[in-house]
């Protein structure tokens, strides 16, 4: 019945989101998920908003942003991610 919902309702993308947002540590790792935070999901526009906690972390996701979306397509094809929206910790909230 809960599967039936989330698809009359087109929820699955919004569902899909979620579980990106609770899986992101194991999707990227310990040491990379220590300094980048996802932090929201938009299943309109399929992007990510991961806040990091310096410049030089934000820059390698930047040049690392398409092998991230690439894993994340692996590991859960249900989520339509078509790009990362990097902030800075202080652009996003994110504390450490």
């Amino acid at each position: 019945m809960i599967q039936r919902l989330l698809v009359e309702h087109a929820w699955q993308r919004a569902a899909a989101g979620g579980v990106l947002l609770d899986q992101w540590a194991a999707i990227v790792g310990a040491q990379r998920a220590a300094h980048w935070e996802a932090i929201g999901y938009d299943a309109t526009t399929g992007t990510l908003t991961v806040g990091c906690t310096s410049d030089a972390w934000a820059t390698t996701l930047r040049l690392l942003e398409r092998e991230v979306i690439a894993q994340i397509a692996q590991k859960l094809p249900s989520t339509r991610l078509l790009r990362i929206s990097v902030r800075r910790s202080d652009q996003s909230g994110f504390r450490r």
